[in-house]
């Protein structure tokens, strides 16, 4: 069952520590954390804009354990290890089977940056818990909405306690804007403007794993309380905590 669900950037500033330091969103994902922790959950569930992504399916790594590397951000010797939940990735993939979803699976222990970042952040290697990760597709806003609610009926159905984290860029001010009027709202409408836009071409924003995030949660009350909306040199860091048990 989905006990919890928020929205956190994965922005490298976050890792990197540098100059600029966004201490409201430190903040922000310091609460998520503690509020995280109240659910106890079993799984925590990844659904990050930087994830192998293919133009017509969705993509579902699968293995015994991920490995998150942030090599390229300068991190050449630490390597943090998360157990998989093998019997959620399993019916996942038997449902997409049996229903004909637009899925492919791909046997990768390697963590994309977005989702070991917001790993890291939120210190899930302390806790006793699992990880799945998704990557989105081309396919339309809809279409996201509509896979992430295939992905309800097995995932809000199981016996595991599963946090939902919606990892990405919220991008320049304007998308930024549109991204949390569509979370106050829960409005698929926002997110489907925001993807549509044609200075946005072949950019990774938040738009579609947070529609995937929309429908893993149809029919949940929108409560969304926002946690904090930082402007950085380069992006807008949105976090946000969409539900909790």
């Amino acid at each position: 069952m989905i006990v919890f669900a928020a929205v956190i950037p994965n922005s490298p500033v976050l890792v990197k520590h540098g100059s600029v330091i966004p201490e409201q969103t430190f903040d922000a994902i310091a609460r998520i954390q503690e509020m995280l922790d109240r659910t106890v959950p079993d799984t925590i569930f990844v659904i990050s804009e930087h994830a192998q992504s293919f133009d017509s399916v969705f993509t579902l790594p699968f293995a015994t354990k991920f490995t998150e590397s942030l090599k390229r951000l300068g991190f050449i010797s630490e390597h943090i290890s998360y157990p998989a939940d093998s019997e959620l990735l399993g019916r996942i993939q038997m449902h997409a089977r049996t229903h004909n979803l637009p899925l492919r699976s791909i046997h990768s222990e390697s963590l994309d940056t977005g989702s070991g970042i917001a790993l890291r952040l939120l210190r899930a290697a302390q806790k006793k818990c699992s990880v799945i990760t998704i990557g989105t597709s081309a396919r339309t806003i809809e279409e996201h909405i509509a896979f992430g609610y295939e992905l309800k009926n097995i995932v809000h159905t199981s016996k595991k306690r599963v946090a939902v984290i919606i990892t990405g860029n919220a991008g320049p001010r304007e998308f930024a804007r549109g991204i949390i009027a569509s979370l106050i709202d829960r409005s698929p409408s926002q997110l489907a403007s925001i993807a549509a836009n044609k200075s946005l071409a072949g950019a990774e924003t938040l738009a579609k794993p947070l529609a995937i995030g929309y429908g893993l949660l149809r029919g949940f009350p929108p409560q969304t309380k926002l946690m904090s909306d930082e402007t950085t040199e380069h992006t807008q860091l949105v976090s946000a905590v969409l539900f909790s048990e």
